[in-house]
């Protein structure tokens, strides 16, 4: 009989014991690092509260000329303290759910997939769409023989594939704008405050009625302005604040009193990056230069083709760090409460945010991205037929 060779089950299974424990109490520590991390970055800095309305110091500082740092490197710090003290988009839409199974009105779950934008992403769940155009039609339109049911069915299958992923959503006012309308029209009166009788109404108003009931949708905006309704008719001594997201509150209350001017700041910030600025020291035109911290003292011809590379380099972490960190503080206070996100889009759209977004998105997205990330030597067929000068 042959030996087993090897370590024994015993020896094997008291290893993988070891190595359970240690991975337990590595991420038991890992844990108490962030935690402790955490802590130290929301503690007060200085005269501010935390790290993050720091950060906006700085950069008020540079945009004030009197700051020597980078402006790229505080930016980043900035959106990073946001992802770490607040959370991503995952952790919103986690948060978010739990706080609506907490007040009552149910998960909510959006597709996460997307639906296709173009027939070649569409495609390959229709592969005889093409060619049998005609006997679709002919399926649907019910002129086909019994032998073709397997099609017909494949082919309906597929069209209800090709719906839009949402659930659709339908408000309360909605439901009683509809009410009040087929009331109107059918019955020639309106009920007030009765938004359920359905009585002598049609079947297809009936039914209409209750798809909208089946996509009724409570938003924690919804709550939080129904709670702060019912505050203001309460005693001051007995009135209770409602916050979902408590990190986003303590942030909000440290930047409130600089709120408006952190949002002028950073669009003009982003106003800078999106712009073509003359490649020198001084200030363009009294806008804000983002360019000193990567133009050289001297410049020389052979460098120019891998300065503007650097250039569309730090000007796109700046443009990405400037929106992803004004995108986290709007659905973070969203999260939290409805009128903080309110006042932050109003501070936005009084430092002009609309003409700056509509100056990104009324532009050629396509050269716009192959212009930053291409090279013209190095790009087929010159690298390959050309001899290249670099001296030039």
């Amino acid at each position: 009989m042959l030996m087993h060779i090897g370590t024994p089950p015993e020896e094997e299974t008291h290893e993988d014991r070891r190595k359970e424990g240690s991975g337990d109490q590595k991420r038991s520590q890992e844990k108490e690092d962030r935690g402790r991390f955490l802590e130290e970055i929301s503690n007060q800095v200085g005269e501010y509260q935390n790290l993050g309305t720091f950060m906006l110091h700085l950069v008020f500082l540079y945009e004030k000329g009197l700051s020597i740092l980078p402006i790229k490197k505080i930016l980043l710090i900035f959106w990073k303290y946001l992802l770490f003290t607040l959370g991503g988009f995952e952790d919103i839409e986690r948060i978010k759910q739990e706080q609506r199974v907490a007040h009552g009105i149910g998960e909510w779950i959006e597709p996460k997939n997307r639906p296709p934008a173009t027939w070649l992403e569409l495609q390959p769940q229709f592969p005889d769409r093409v060619n049998h155009v005609d006997d679709e039609v002919e399926q649907l339109m019910g002129m086909d023989d019994d032998d073709d049911d397997a099609g017909s069915t494949s082919t309906l299958d597929g069209h209800a594939s090709r719906r839009l992923p949402w659930r659709p959503k339908s408000r309360q006012q909605d439901i009683d704008a509809y009410l009040s309308a087929c009331r109107q029209k059918f019955l020639g009166y309106e009920l007030e405050g009765d938004s359920a009788s359905v009585v002598g109404l049609p079947s297809s108003v009936q039914e209409g009625f209750r798809i909208l009931q089946e996509n009724l949708y409570v938003s924690l905006g919804d709550v939080a302005l129904e709670h702060h309704e019912k505050m203001l008719n309460t005693a001051k001594r007995n009135r209770k604040k409602l916050f979902f997201h408590p990190p986003a509150e303590k942030l909000y209350q440290a930047m409130l009193p600089v709120m408006e001017d952190a949002c002028i700041t950073l669009l003009k910030v982003l106003l800078a990056s999106a712009t073509n600025q003359p490649i020198n020291k001084g200030k363009a035109n009294g806008t804000l230069n983002i360019l000193c911290d990567v133009l050289p003292e001297d410049q020389t011809q052979i460098d120019q083709q891998r300065l503007q590379k650097d250039i569309a380099r730090h000007k796109e972490i700046i443009t990405k760090a400037v929106s992803a960190s004004l995108l986290l503080l709007l659905k973070h206070f969203r999260l939290n409460h409805v009128y903080q996100y309110e006042y932050v889009s109003m501070s936005m759209f009084y430092a002009n945010c609309i003409p700056l977004v509509l100056k990104f998105l009324n532009q050629d997205m396509t050269a716009y991205v192959t212009a930053g990330n291409s090279i013209h030597n190095l790009d087929f067929p010159r690298c390959v037929f050309e001899q290249i000068d670099e001296s030039k």
